[in-house]
């Protein structure tokens, strides 16, 4: 059974505020890889009602083809938007995840080793984003409306000979446009993400969540997303998975967010630890372990946009 997790933090509380989802160790003191669930915190306070809960239902790692040395992982994450206080929505949200290579190469250590001593980036052993879904810009319940638009323009100031400048009177002059149609629609857009550091490949993905502004009914309440990686030949090495989310509630709480960012009081979640040299999720997937390419990820992803569970 798939799950999903959000702390409830208050800044009231230290003890609690240090809470952060961490990876579990086994008993040798070795991170279990692959944790399922992706968040564990999103806002403090009250503000924690409002909370973007993710999970990793599938991690698949293989190949394209049964001969193939070219390895692949595919993985799928489900982001549950809840919204428990009323009349509040988020207006965005902004999902990242940023995969970069870790610790040594397994099987391509070797060749890993002599990029090293050539002076070669570590960033050239990060995952690559071959495919994403969903990708590209998608609308939903579009709806349009009519809107008039004034423009205006006002000079203040009279532009004499060089450096001077003299006051003068006020001289303004408006516009209105007639009505034209305007159609808004929640958008949903799915796109390659480059880290940091110098890279020639994107080893990120992004999905932008924006509300319908004529409505103003939020986002979508649920959006499964998956992402393909190529991973170097041979390479069967540890890699890590980040997650950063970003929501947009109300300028007062976005304020008040970004001012626990500056002073350091949100806690960050440990980065996912990917391992293929251990047992993943693959969940209906398993079929597609040795032609991942294959996978269809567009019928794999979902959008939920309202609350009465009508999706596409």
């Amino acid at each position: 059974m798939d799950t999903e997790f959000g702390f409830v933090l208050s800044l009231e509380n230290t003890e609690e505020a240090a809470l952060r989802l961490q990876n579990d160790v086994d008993e040798n003191g070795n991170v279990i890889p692959q944790r399922e669930l992706t968040t564990g915190y999103d806002r403090p306070g009250n503000a924690a009602l409002m909370a973007v809960n993710g999970s990793m239902p599938i991690v698949v790692h293989g190949t394209t083809s049964a001969s193939s040395s070219d390895p692949h992982t595919l993985v799928v994450f489900d982001w549950h938007i809840a919204c428990r206080i009323p009349g509040k929505r988020f207006r965005e949200v902004h999902i990242e995840v940023e995969f970069t290579a870790h610790a040594d190469r397994g099987d391509a250590e070797h060749r890993a080793a002599q990029h090293r001593a050539q002076g070669g980036r570590r960033s050239f052993w990060d995952p690559s984003v071959v495919n994403l879904s969903p990708m590209g810009t998608s609308w939903y319940h579009k709806t349009p409306h009519v809107v008039g638009s004034t423009h205006g323009f006002e000079l203040g100031v009279t532009a004499g000979f060089s450096p001077f400048v003299s006051g003068g009177p006020n001289y303004s002059w408006t516009k209105t446009d007639s009505g034209a149609e305007r159609i808004d629609a929640i958008k949903v857009v799915g796109d390659k993400h480059f880290g940091e550091g110098l890279r020639s490949q994107a080893n990120g993905a992004r999905w932008d969540l924006v509300e319908n502004e004529a409505t103003e009914s939020g986002v979508p309440s649920y959006i499964r997303t998956a992402v393909l990686l190529k991973r170097q030949p041979r390479d069967n090495g540890q890699f890590l998975g980040k997650v950063k989310v970003r929501t947009s509630v109300s300028g007062l709480h976005d304020l008040k967010e970004a001012w626990r960012k500056v002073t350091g009081t949100v806690p960050k979640d440990d980065p996912i630890v990917f391992d293929p040299q251990c047992s993943d999720r693959p969940g209906d997937c398993e079929d597609y372990r040795d032609r991942l390419d294959e996978a269809d990820l567009e019928g794999m992803s979902k959008v939920m946009t309202i609350a009465d569970g009508q999706g596409s």
